[in-house]
């Protein structure tokens, strides 16, 4: 079913399979790719774990989580659903390496906070809506506070000198992406991301399904260059576009 919002109409219908079967398909990925139970071993045990648990029953609680949140997750990906279980089990798991692996930090909080409210979207949103839910701009918010978060840390940084995207550059980048950036220099590109970022919650708040799509396709573009150019993978943001490609593309049939 296809529902008006403003100018132009989405499939809220599509917009939910799609949310759900990303949600339970980055978990699965997450789960199959976080950090091996070996090396959660190797922390001391003053770091793995509550007080008074020895490390093996942290280990083991660890594993034990990563392959619930594996087998719940494609469970609910071949049966296009999302459970409560999965996004738990996923939850729990990460927060687990990420307090036992010190530095390690992958951020992506934001991932099992989407899938939460999927769920939770399932089951409280009433059917008869005629927008897509606010969590369709989460992805769009994240960006937003991105961009104004570099202005406030260093803005002279991302205005005028494009030194850090600069020093990426020349840190990560292979030699045509070198080549590139000598064409356009780094505080243009710098200056690009700062409007694309900052601009994102705006548009996608006031604006049309098909500028809104074109936004969407432009983060998956964002990503995919940042993982060939600069190594920098934010694979579990990139993928919560595709549900507002498929809702305002599908609405176009």
């Amino acid at each position: 079913m296809s529902v008006s919002l403003r100018v132009g109409k989405y499939d809220r219908d599509g917009w939910v399979r799609a949310s759900r079967r990303i949600s339970a398909g980055a978990i699965l990925l997450r789960g199959l790719t976080a950090p091996p139970a070996w090396l959660i071993a190797k922390v001391p045990r003053s770091h793995v774990g509550p007080a008074g648990m020895s490390s093996r029953a942290a280990v083991w609680l660890y594993r034990a989580g990563k392959v619930a949140a594996v087998v719940f997750s494609a469970d609910d990906l071949l049966s296009s659903r999302l459970s409560f279980r999965s996004v738990a089990a996923g939850a729990l798991t990460e927060a687990a390496s990420t307090r036992r692996i010190d530095g390690f930090a992958p951020y992506l909080d934001h991932l099992y906070l989407y899938a939460l409210g999927v769920f939770a979207l399932d089951r409280l949103a009433p059917c008869s809506s005629e927008s897509l839910p606010a969590l369709s701009h989460y992805p769009s918010a994240i960006y937003t506070a991105s961009g104004l978060v570099k202005l406030r840390e260093a803005p002279r940084s991302w205005l005028l000198t494009g030194d850090i995207v600069e020093n990426a550059i020349q840190l990560y980048a292979p030699r045509p992406v070198l080549q590139f950036a000598r064409i356009f220099p780094p505080k243009w590109i710098s200056r690009a991301v700062l409007v694309f970022e900052i601009s994102a919650l705006p548009v996608s708040v006031l604006g049309s399904p098909s500028l809104r799509r074109t936004y969407a396709q432009l983060g998956l573009a964002f990503h995919a260059t940042n993982a060939i150019c600069l190594r920098v993978s934010f694979w579990h943001l990139a993928v919560l576009h595709i549900p507002i490609i498929v809702a305002a593309q599908s609405s176009r049939g």
